[in-house]
């Protein structure tokens, strides 16, 4: 048999790119039941790393496959993947396997295989009974420290160097700079800003490494380009401290404004041509970061809404509840009602604008409140009016976290007339900007892609149309 934890509560990542849904949806780590005695070690090793290798693929309905009867029964297909993915996005690109252990009593077996990556590991419990059939399942971080992989060399063209600045004193941010060859005059340049969640700079998920590419494309074009580790992915337990203090403004917003000072004060950067790209939240974010500074020469929106957060989140609730539902059995479908009943009351209390009776360190969504009134304050339509410089607007049309549509008719309402915006919609490509493998969970950010190059392509020619 197995046992499953309650559904736990994520702090401050509702529209976390990682994740992409509200975490009370998300029921925890899978618990392993059977242990025992294979008569094969081998067999259960290789039947072990097998397992893994399905996991890593997103092929979670065969892992189920592998399973006994009350196994298949226990655990719908969602709530693997779900578990699985909520440890392993953020653990960038898979390595090897650093080690399997096998222990076995009667006729049963378990193995725990523990997986290495490029900034840390899992540990994967696996149970088998006799047959070889798997009976339970658990999934959790491990400390794993490899050597550092060879970096992939730069191609040529382009160089990077480390930098460092600060918003807060306290808490220097490191960053690379990307610069063309052989600059001879000073260069336009682009912030890149995280969506929501602790990134690092190149906003890695998975093996996916959507700042990287296109920091290496635009400077191959000629246009260096910023990215740096997020605030709290370097000091998570100032994040910690905060608490129900914390907002949009120390987490993103002082630090964006910091990355632009430190542009302009750079010899060879163009002070009057520095442009903002925000992914996801900081697409959200990107008509107040472009007001705030009207001395911004432009912004781009990559897979950004111009609605709050806490829409996004309800939508993407209700599209994994109508793709769950048939998976469950009754007692799982009534767990799944009273979630989507709660979800249904928070939003309701966050549309009507009654948060404001609460105080800052209640919650809704499992998210303190004085951190929605942040959002508030930020969202997009709120500030899409007063934000006049050049803005381009990119989405997929493959996105399953911010809807093509949904989110992208209102930017082309809201720029509609202004002959300083335009619009894109790509066919094909994910939140990511990458090809979509046609999964539409986050799954699909398990299989190595880059950005499309007619993203990048059109970042590049934006810039260069709107420098002076």
């Amino acid at each position: 048999m197995m046992g499953i934890r309650k559904p736990s509560k994520c702090l401050r990542e509702v529209w976390d790119m990682k994740r992409g849904i509200l975490c009370i949806l998300i029921t925890g780590i899978l618990l392993l039941a059977g242990c025992g005695q294979a008569a094969d070690p081998e067999a259960v090793s290789g039947r072990a790393a097998q397992i893994a290798q399905m996991l890593r693929e997103s092929k979670f309905s065969e892992v189920l496959a592998q399973g006994d009867a009350a196994f298949q029964a226990a655990l719908p297909e969602y709530q693997l993947q779900q578990a699985w993915c909520q440890v392993a996005l953020g653990l960038g690109g898979y390595r090897e396997i650093v080690d399997t252990s096998i222990t076995s009593q009667g006729g049963d077996a378990q193995a725990v295989v523990t997986l290495g990556y490029e900034k840390g590991g899992l540990a994967l419990t696996l149970g088998f009974d006799r047959e070889m059939l798997l009976t339970g399942l658990w999934v959790k971080s491990a400390d794993v420290q490899l050597a550092a992989a060879t970096p992939t060399p730069l191609q040529s063209g382009i160089q990077e160097e480390e930098v460092t600045f600060a918003a807060d004193p306290a808490l220097p941010l490191s960053g690379t700079l990307t610069l063309p060859d052989g600059q001879e005059k000073p260069l336009p340049a682009v912030v890149l800003v995280h969506g929501s969640g602790q990134s690092d700079r190149d906003e890695a998920i998975g093996p996916n490494k959507p700042f990287r590419d296109i920091a290496h494309a635009l400077a191959a074009q000629g246009i260096a380009v910023l990215r740096y580790d997020k605030r709290y992915y370097t000091y998570p337990e100032a994040g910690t401290a905060l608490d129900s203090d914390l907002t949009l403004r120390e987490e993103v917003l002082d630090d964006v404004a910091a990355a632009v000072q430190l542009l302009r004060a750079d010899e060879r950067i163009a002070p009057t041509q520095v442009f903002v790209l925000g992914h996801s939240m900081g697409g959200m974010l990107l008509p107040a970061i472009l007001a705030e500074d009207p001395d911004l020469a432009g912004g781009i929106s990559m897979a950004g809404s111009l609605r709050p957060l806490w829409e996004i989140s309800y939508d993407q609730n209700q599209e994994l509840a109508k793709t769950i539902e048939p998976q469950l059995n009754r007692q799982q479908a009534a767990v799944l009602q009273q979630q989507m009943q709660q979800v249904e009351s928070d939003v309701a209390v966050l549309r009507s604008l009654s948060a404001s009776m609460l105080g800052n360190s209640e919650t809704l969504l499992g998210i303190p409140v004085g951190y929605w009134r942040s959002v508030e304050e930020y969202r997009g339509d709120r500030w899409i009016d007063t934000a006049t410089q050049p803005l381009l607007v990119l989405q997929g049309e493959a996105d399953f976290q911010v809807f093509p549509d949904t989110d992208y008719p209102l930017w082309q309402q809201a720029l509609d007339g202004r002959d300083n915006a335009r619009c894109v919609l790509y066919p094909g490509l994910n939140h990511l900007m990458m090809p979509s493998s046609g999964r539409r969970d986050t799954g699909d950010y398990q299989f190595q892609s880059t950005v499309d190059t007619q993203v990048t392509d059109d970042i590049a020619e934006f810039v260069w149309e709107n420098v002076g």
